[in-house]
């Protein structure tokens, strides 16, 4: 049984969904990996990410709750009692992959890691100004049990750097980097029900379409160009406009869309109606104008989750196209 355990500095830099995306990416490579969530939490298993690694796995054990004595400080026998979980879950043959705390100044992460024999993955959102050290000294805490290091959500226009400073930095104080992970828009992306939510909407059609992912907001205000040019533009989109234009709605319905976002409170047109359930495009009706909604909406994209199959099986793709694999060969026999 080989186990990697995941760690970062902090909260927020992609943990769970490289755990995900490399649980996935496993699978099509003929292996049966089981995912786990190390917290110091008596209630771990109701965590959201636990949630989803079982939807992701199907495995019905993920959840390593570390019992603490005071404040957030585990206890040594939980280190124990996770091990024992971890190698009846497994049966002794299947690689584990463990979502673990950030690495913090008490050697939690180090003392687990020793409990379960681990190879490490720091996975971190790459400094580009200053915070090199911080990074380096995590990844030197795990001398010999270090695989190496993800850079994650890497920008557009920031590859060229990360790669001639931040990766080879690391690369100079050999820390193995495995991946330099971009960022991408699927892994940043709302449901149409969640956004129907956040705007205090109700569906008028389709509700049942609410999982589908969101890319982009669009807001169909006064459109000067051809409405379906202008809707063309983007797939994979929400369009915010006003309840009484049904010529700017039946625009954006001859696009690619998953969700029409209906402001002013007023029932759309039959007709309009008749043509979302024929392109099978949800209509979600808000109470508020296009402007307030548009406000309200700004932040919908602020902290996404990798929760959806679909985010996951985009990052395994990722990962496919670039994680060292042969660094990972060790655990994996």
């Amino acid at each position: 049984m080989g186990v990697i355990l995941v760690t970062s500095l902090g909260p927020g830099e992609g943990k769970t969904a490289f755990c995900a995306g490399l649980a996935l990416l496993l699978q099509q490579q003929g292996h049966h990996p089981l995912v786990f969530k190390a917290r110091v939490s008596p209630d771990v298993a109701n965590d959201p990410d636990v949630q989803f690694f079982q939807r992701l796995t199907g495995s019905a054990t993920v959840a390593l709750p570390l019992a603490s004595s005071s404040g957030q400080q585990p206890v040594p026998q939980s280190f124990a009692q996770a091990t024992e979980i971890v190698h009846q879950a497994s049966a002794g043959a299947r690689p584990i992959i463990i979502e673990g705390p950030p690495v913090d100044v008490q050697g939690t992460v180090q003392a687990l890691t020793e409990a379960l024999d681990a190879r490490v993955v720091l996975v971190t959102q790459p400094p580009l100004s200053g915070g090199m050290a911080a990074v380096e000294q995590a990844a030197l805490s795990f001398p010999v049990r270090l695989l190496g290091v993800v850079l994650n959500g890497i920008r557009r226009y920031q590859g060229h750097t990360v790669e001639t400073a931040v990766a080879a930095s690391l690369r100079a104080r050999e820390v193995p980097v495995l991946a330099l992970v971009p960022e991408d828009r699927r892994l940043l992306a709302v449901t149409v029900g969640e956004i129907a939510q956040k705007l205090n909407g109700r569906f008028l059609t389709l509700e049942e379409r609410g999982s589908e992912l969101v890319d982009h907001l669009v807001i169909g205000g006064n459109v000067l160009d051809w409405g379906v040019h202008y809707f063309s533009q983007l797939d994979s989109k929400a369009v915010i406009v006003r309840s009484d234009r049904p010529d700017i709605q039946m625009a954006a319905l001859h696009t690619p869309t998953r969700c029409l976002v209906l402001t002013g409170g007023r029932e759309p047109l039959q007709y309009v109606r008749h043509e979302a359930m024929e392109e099978e495009v949800p209509l979600i009706l808000v109470p508020s104008n296009t402007l307030e909604t548009a406000k309200a909406a700004e932040d919908l994209f602020a902290a996404p989750t990798v929760h959806h199959l679909e985010k996951a099986q985009r990052y395994a793709q990722l990962l496919a196209e670039r994680l060292d694999m042969a660094a990972l060969s060790s655990v994996l026999a």
